[in-house]
């Protein structure tokens, strides 16, 4: 498993949520 493909793909994902919910 690639760390960073993970990494990237899990911090993409937590921005994504959470960015959503603090600009609603």
């Amino acid at each position: 498993m690639d760390a960073d493909s993970w990494a990237a793909r899990f911090s993409a994902s937590k921005h994504h949520q959470s960015g959503l919910q603090i600009r609603s």
